[in-house]
């Protein structure tokens, strides 16, 4: 546009130029532009125009087209030229590294196989490194954090324990995922073995795996991540089954001191994690939850609603004091007594079973569905406040057995 721009100028001021001179000044406007550019683009590329400048003004602004031609040409070649070294570089640190594998192998006469795993395993690791690789001494260790908490936040999301965990304490989490230890498995390598001791919980990423469990063994393949041994978080937990990796699969590990380190200093979260654990065992005793290697969503679900934490930071409006109210009849004085009287007296007396019903009907707050326990979800105080009046009533009547 400015060099049509000078032309007509030029024309104005009575001097030569390119567009009399070259017979553009009669042309359609969409010519005279289409002429313009195929100038302007000579000066940047070498496909020379021929349309030349006529006058001084058009040969200073073509001078003036020409360096700028240099400079922006010069940066753009010493970028890609920076570009293309650093390539290079980073392709020689890879084939550097893979040479000293590869030398120390072969000065140690290693066997085929073991070489044939190690080099594989080797290219895998520095395929996923020589993309981006990240110094960490450069960044402090709060940010380290949060570049993890970016990256594994959502995993560990999926499970409501964690994730109600980071509702109570943000930090925690982030450190938690800062915690989590990431190991890749290679195709045909053991990643837990049946009856060996559980160190901790397993998060499996998408692969492809394969599961033993007494003489059956069947490969399965999942597209999202799944906890697996959390039990041995908590409490000592032998493996039921193995399983092995079919192929180069990245598998989270987070160990029951990790845990401990992240929560230590955060007094709710240890509070949650605790509760948790207990009701889990609880569950776990009293074989409401199988003790397997991948929990159901809910057991999960229970265990964390189950919790003090948890019912404070979902506390409904019938659970308050001034509007809770607990449902159905409430048996009188005399009812109590003459069913404690049943018990102690002479004659036939309930049975345990009878007993325990009973005990429900006469005390709203201790019924299976309706009851205090059981709006709160702490089936195991519910049983444990049974447990106690069934036993005095036992001692009173001089039943031991």
């Amino acid at each position: 546009c400015f060099w049509f721009y000078v032309g007509r100028m030029s024309i104005e001021n009575g001097l030569e130029n390119w567009l009399v001179n070259y017979k553009f000044d009669s042309r359609t406007g969409p010519e005279q532009y289409l002429a313009s550019c195929h100038w302007i683009l000579g000066q940047f590329t070498p496909a020379p125009s021929n349309i030349h400048a006529r006058n001084t003004t058009e040969r200073g602004y073509n001078l003036f087209v020409i360096f700028f031609a240099l400079l922006v040409v010069g940066s753009c070649i010493s970028r890609v030229s920076a570009t293309i070294q650093q390539v290079i570089k980073l392709n020689s640190e890879v084939s550097d590294r893979k040479r000293s594998v590869a030398m120390y192998l072969k000065m140690n006469k290693i066997s085929m196989h073991l070489c044939t795993r190690v080099m594989r395993f080797v290219e895998h690791s520095l395929g996923r490194h020589k993309v981006a690789p990240l110094d960490m001494s450069l960044l402090s260790s709060n940010l380290i954090n949060e570049l993890h908490m970016d990256r594994r936040g959502p995993i560990l999301r999926k499970h409501q324990m964690y994730g109600f965990m980071e509702m109570i304490s943000p930090k925690a989490f982030t450190r938690l995922c800062g915690l989590l230890q990431l190991t890749v498995f290679e195709d045909n390598e053991v990643i837990f073995a049946s009856f060996s001791e559980g160190v901790g919980m397993y998060i499996l990423g998408p692969g492809t795996y394969q599961e033993q469990k007494d003489d059956e063994i069947s490969n399965f393949t999942q597209w999202d991540h799944t906890f697996w041994s959390e039990i041995a978080l908590f409490m000592n937990f032998q493996h039921t089954t193995t399983v092995c990796s079919l192929q180069f699969n990245d598998i989270f590990v987070l160990k029951p001191a990790s845990l401990v380190q992240a929560i230590q200093e955060h007094p709710e979260c240890c509070s949650y994690v605790y509760q948790y654990a207990r009701t889990l065992q609880g569950r776990l005793n009293a074989q409401e939850t199988v003790a397997e290697e991948v929990l159901s969503a809910e057991a999960i679900r229970t265990c964390s609603e189950g919790t003090d934490v948890y019912q404070l930071r979902h506390l409904s409006e019938e659970k308050m004091l001034e509007y809770f109210k607990i449902k159905g009849p409430h048996p009188g004085r005399e009812e109590i007594l003459a069913f404690i009287q049943s018990v102690l007296g002479p004659g036939q007396t309930p049975t345990p079973g009878e007993a325990l019903k009973e005990l429900e009907r006469l005390f709203p707050e201790l019924h299976q569905e309706v009851g205090t326990h059981a709006l709160f979800t702490s089936d195991a105080e519910r049983f444990r406040a049974l447990s106690c009046m069934m036993s005095a009533l036992w001692l009173a009547a001089d039943r031991y057995e």
